[in-house]
């Protein structure tokens, strides 16, 4: 199956580069459309990836962005950095590029981010004009409160991207919830919550290559609203000797963080590192841990890539009861059912007095699953069969 493959992920060299700008594109989107360009072409489709540079003024100084072509790219676009120009000219490019590769049927199918209004509007114009289906990536959705608040010009992408999701001919979503909002006319899709990198499974995890300590660990943004106070608050609750809790990223809570950092030796910051030093990190904890809270409306229409990630890495994990969690992980993570800092304080006493044993084969066990279900060549190999269903 031939498909166009459209998104901002690129190289990891071409990364490196936004990387020191003010504004930090997603890892988080980087990693998923890398691995799942991989996974469609291990799983046997012809793909034609365009890398569209998350080129912007926060994350690059130049005026004009010239691209070089790298990694399992075939072509990465230049950029006018712009504001206005920048969506016109990548409007343009997308469209004409999306035309000549699938006019004439070279190509079956045009995978795109919903996320990306531009490039979204490039891609459904272009597949008309060609009669080629286009199939929407809902990795996110535009929620009540993003109609309601912020800039106006903010509020007017956000609609306009809701109206675009409900025009793609087929959609890959990561909850089911999602399909219930956006989905009315019931066209065709797959549930996908993500996908881990299938070479994982080459890795051999050792024991005793673990932290000394008892370490608990925690990647991601350092907003408010993901429950990272209760989870310090918690930590130092449960005063468990012995252990430490390591925290990675960068967000609204850093300052303080950094401020009790001061008075707990326990308490480790180290900032945003690159996402490879953070897996290694992952793999040598005892115990990986996401607070987020369940009670916003956002939960019902989220999988966090970084469950997957902590899950692959072999480490246990201890999550929320995300309501965009499927039923079926539960057997393999630790729950918190209390979303306080009494709570986590609890369960943490009672994980962290397990033996590294316990913990260690328990988190085996997810790594398993996850490797052997969610790997990014067979949730490739469930996209193809979305795309060849008429």
């Amino acid at each position: 199956m031939k498909i166009v493959y459209l998104s901002n992920a690129c190289s990891e060299e071409m990364y490196a580069r936004f990387v020191s700008g003010k504004k930090i594109p997603s890892p988080a989107a980087q990693k998923y459309h890398s691995l799942q360009i991989m996974g469609l072409r291990q799983a046997g489709c012809e793909v034609t990836a365009l890398c569209l540079p998350p080129v912007s003024r926060g994350t690059y100084k130049g005026l004009f962005f010239r691209p070089e072509i790298q990694g399992q790219w075939d072509r990465c676009a230049s950029v006018i950095n712009v504001p206005v120009l920048r969506n016109l000219w990548m409007f343009l490019y997308v469209f004409f590029f999306t035309l000549r590769r699938t006019g004439g049927g070279k190509a079956e199918a045009v995978i795109c981010d919903v996320l990306n209004v531009t490039v979204s509007f490039a891609a459904l114009l272009a597949g008309f004009f060609t009669r080629t289906q286009v199939v929407g990536i809902v990795t996110d959705v535009p929620t009540k409160r993003a109609f309601s608040e912020g800039r106006s010009l903010k509020k007017l992408l956000s609609k306009l991207s809701f109206w675009l999701l409900g025009h793609f001919d087929k959609y890959i979503f990561l909850t089911q919830a999602m399909n219930e909002l956006i989905n009315p006319k019931g066209r065709p899709y797959l549930i996908s919550e993500g996908h881990v990198d299938s070479r994982l499974g080459e890795l051999t995890d050792v024991l005793s290559e673990k932290y000394p300590k008892k370490v608990c660990l925690y990647a991601g943004s350092l907003r408010r609203i993901y429950g990272i106070p209760y989870l310090v608050e918690g930590f130092l609750q449960a005063g468990v000797k012995d252990a430490e809790l390591h925290i990675y990223g960068e967000g609204e809570y850093e300052e303080e963080l950094r401020e009790l950092c001061k008075g707990h030796p326990t308490l480790r910051f180290f900032g945003l590192l690159p996402n490879e030093q953070v897996v290694e990190a992952e793999r040598k904890a005892s115990l990986l841990i996401n607070p987020r809270p369940t009670g916003e409306e956002y939960t019902k229409f989220s999988f966090p890539s970084k469950n997957m990630e902590y899950m692959a890495s072999g480490t246990p994990l201890l999550t929320t009861c995300l309501p965009g969690m499927p039923r079926e992980y539960e057997q393999y993570v630790y729950l918190l059912r209390e979303e306080t800092s009494e709570a986590m304080a609890r369960e943490l006493r009672k994980l962290l007095g397990k033996t590294p044993e316990e913990l260690f084969y328990f988190g085996q066990k997810a790594k398993a699953f996850v490797l052997a279900e969610k790997n990014n060549i067979k949730q490739a190999q469930r996209i193809c069969g979305l795309l060849a269903d008429s």
